[in-house]
Order: C-alpha cells, then sequence, then structure tokens
C-alpha cells in the first residue's frame, strides 16, 4: 500500500510521539501498545513500525523528545 498523497512523514512521526508521550506516562511501558498507538494517532500499525521500528524504539524516541525539551527549556531561561 502507498503512502496517502500529501502526507508529511516528520508531521506523522511527531504525532505519533505526542500521542505516545502521555500513554506512556500514564500506563507505562507494558500497558501501551504499538497498535493502541497507531489507532489513537490515526494510522496504520505499519506506518508506527516504519517511523520507529519497535516499541523500545519509540520509548527512546519518547524520551530523547521529552530530554530535548527539558534541555530547550534550560537553555531558553539560561538555567
Amino acid at each position: 500500500m502507498a503512502r496517502p498523497a500529501n502526507t508529511d512523514a516528520q508531521a506523522t512521526r511527531k504525532r505519533l510521539l505526542d500521542v505516545a508521550a502521555p500513554m506512556l506516562a500514564d500506563h507505562g511501558d507494558q500497558g501501551v501498545s504499538l497498535r493502541r498507538v497507531a489507532k489513537e494517532g490515526g494510522v496504520s500499525l505499519g506506518t508506527v513500525q516504519y517511523h520507529f521500528g519497535s516499541k523500545q524504539k519509540l520509548l527512546a524516541a519518547c524520551r530523547e523528545e521529552a530530554f530535548a525539551t527539558i534541555a530547550s527549556v534550560y537553555a531558553e531561561h539560561d538555567l
């Protein structure tokens, strides 16, 4: 199946991280499945697997995103 026209891969990846992060915070890694992330993100399971490969890589990407946000806040406020 081809990727739909006019899709933005970076926006899709960001949306999936935005969906997954609070789910992981609320339910932990054992309480979140890639299927659930896909459903909540409005994409197919294959799309989640394409962007992250595995649940462990999705978790790592969520951590990296969180740390980058924290670092940005510290830098912005010169902390």
